[in-house]
């Protein structure tokens, strides 16, 4: 590209460097199956619509883990490396937790950090809920 010099006046040449990211939205399914043993709890399955598997370790009576997951093996121009989520979460109340953890680590461009927290629950949890749901009839 060629633009003047704004003191000479003269036609200068300018190296101009542009980058596009494309973003789609999709709907995609996740259902994984998990075995523990021991502190360990190994998991496969379907990821964001891909296959997949992985990798927690849970300690402190399950409150504190630390867990990796690897899917979408499928190598594109965008995405050169399978898709890694590394992961940990600190349950401190009644099951509220809070997470943190990176994922896309092998894909430079896609590496993203995120934050959050959630509730989770037992099967046994579940059947006061709902039984309760039936004493109010």
């Amino acid at each position: 590209m060629t633009q003047l010099d704004p003191i000479t006046g003269l036609p200068v040449s300018v190296l101009q460097r542009d980058k596009f990211v494309t973003t789609d939205q999709a709907f995609t399914v996740s259902a994984q199956f998990a075995k523990r043993l021991g502190p360990a709890v190994f998991s496969a399955g379907i990821v964001e619509g891909k296959g997949g598997g992985g990798l927690e370790f849970r300690t402190l009576e399950d409150t504190l883990r630390f867990g990796v997951l690897a899917y979408d093996f499928t190598k594109r121009d965008d995405k050169p490396n399978p898709r890694y989520r590394f992961t940990s979460s600190y349950q401190f109340w009644k099951g509220a937790y809070v997470q943190a953890g990176v994922q896309d680590i092998g894909n430079k461009d896609l590496r993203t950090l995120f934050f959050g927290g959630g509730l989770r629950w037992k099967d046994d949890d579940l059947k006061k809920i709902i039984g309760l749901a039936g004493a109010s009839k």
